[in-house]
């Protein structure tokens, strides 16, 4: 089962080389920011928005209208439409096919803003060693005794030629609980890992913060897409600009594959 990448969380093979955009002619106030995860058989979207000036906290000025929008792939060109959240989505009549190449194209501030990313192919053999996992209880005080902990579940996949991948778990629940409701914040019931060239991941109880099920989804990433999070997690040290592998504008067009399983965390 195939699950579309939600932002954020948020995953490789190097197919090609991918550079900084020259934003040297570009006013730094008018630069489009493009976030899009183009997944086969799913519905491409594209979020288009502006990036503010410093200081500005008006949210409803992110949106950018009435643009053009294009996904071109083999010649054939693809209108995108703007819906209610203001991304832009791609009509019924196509999806992403694993192994092609696309671009996206539009005009803003009389420039045009491209990039492309070619779309990889699922994980390959993605499976878990359990799919449930028990955590133990640490009433010591009610004569229970020493927990036992349970073995941790071991993810693995498929990977003989270096390429990177990224695990993301999603609970699933409607109302999900907590499983140590002591902290004053809670936590995201969200989680991800930084992509790695490996063909394994580990999840012990003490990687989940919420009982219920969960959806975990194995993501193979592109270059672009490490590249921007490498770059990302250095900023956090510096201000250097992120990453971007759009043309006149800022942000990720990438390609993901993903392949999906289930798992549960009881009591």
């Amino acid at each position: 089962m195939m699950k579309k990448l939600g932002l954020f969380t948020l995953l490789f093979a190097f197919l090609y080389a991918c550079e900084k955009s020259d934003l040297s002619e570009v006013s730094p106030d008018v630069l489009p920011v493009v976030s899009a995860y183009l997944q086969a058989g799913q519905t491409p979207i594209v979020q288009i928005t502006r990036q503010l000036a410093y200081g500005v906290t008006d949210s409803s000025a992110l949106n950018l209208p009435n643009l053009a929008v294009y996904i071109e792939s083999e010649g054939v060109e693809h209108l995108l439409t703007q819906n209610t959240e203001g991304a832009y989505v791609a009509d019924n009549t196509w999806k992403p096919v694993a192994g092609k190449t696309y671009r996206l194209h539009f005009t803003y501030d009389n420039k045009e803003v491209y990039a492309s990313t070619i779309v990889p192919e699922p994980p390959v053999n993605f499976k878990a060693s359990a799919s449930s996992i028990k955590v133990p209880s640490f009433d010591l005080g009610g004569g229970g005794g020493i927990p036992e902990f349970p073995d941790p579940i071991d993810l693995s996949w498929d990977n003989t030629v270096g390429e990177y991948y990224q695990v993301a778990v999603v609970n699933i629940e409607s109302d999900p609980e907590l499983i140590n409701d002591t902290d004053d914040d809670r936590p995201m019931p969200n989680f991800s890992n930084s992509p790695e060239q490996t063909n394994s991941y580990e999840l012990g109880f003490q990687s989940f913060s919420y009982y219920g099920n969960h959806r975990v989804i194995l993501y193979r990433v592109n270059a672009e897409y490490v590249s921007l999070t490498r770059s990302t997690s250095d900023n956090s040290q510096n201000l250097s600009a992120p990453y971007t592998n759009v043309t006149n504008g800022l942000g990720i067009f990438t390609g993901v594959g993903a392949d999906t399983l289930n798992i549960k965390v009881t009591k």
